[in-house]
């Protein structure tokens, strides 16, 4: 998945996750491709990207952390 799962709040994001995970099968791999904002707040695309999410979807990209 790109750039799918920062387009939802939290509980929507985990849900589409936990989704993922029941059609599965045991030997399936899950790649997620997002953005990551880096602490500090430096100019980079992530935060640009973050800036728009924010203004037109109500969204965000995520931290490291989050």
């Amino acid at each position: 998945m790109k750039h799918i799962i920062h387009a939802w709040e939290e509980e929507k994001a985990l849900e589409v996750l936990r989704d993922c995970r029941q059609a599965m099968t045991g030997d399936s791999k899950l790649l997620v491709v997002e953005m990551v904002v880096r602490e500090g707040n430096p100019p980079s695309l992530s935060n640009f990207l973050d800036l728009e999410l924010l203004l037109f979807l109500h969204s965000y990209e995520r931290t490291e952390i989050e």
